[in-house]
């Protein structure tokens, strides 16, 4: 089974080193959140998140996460 991972922060320069290291382990990328992106498709599309962006993000994105599951 592929695990299907989503990058919020996906622009910066660890966002960029998560996608090679997910392709290298064999994760499908399900995409990622780039500043001004709605990120409710991106939690939705995914099986994980992994978020990568400013500390002011981390409860929007957390409380999306309990939503979509």
């Amino acid at each position: 089974m592929t695990l299907s991972i989503g990058i919020a922060g996906i622009a910066g320069r660890m966002g960029r080193l998560l996608v090679e290291e997910g392709e290298a382990a064999g994760a499908s990328l399900a995409g990622g959140l780039r500043r001004g992106d709605d990120p409710r498709p991106l939690f939705q599309a995914s099986e994980v998140v992994i978020d990568f962006t400013h500390a002011h993000s981390a409860a929007r994105h957390a409380a999306l996460a309990a939503e979509t599951g």
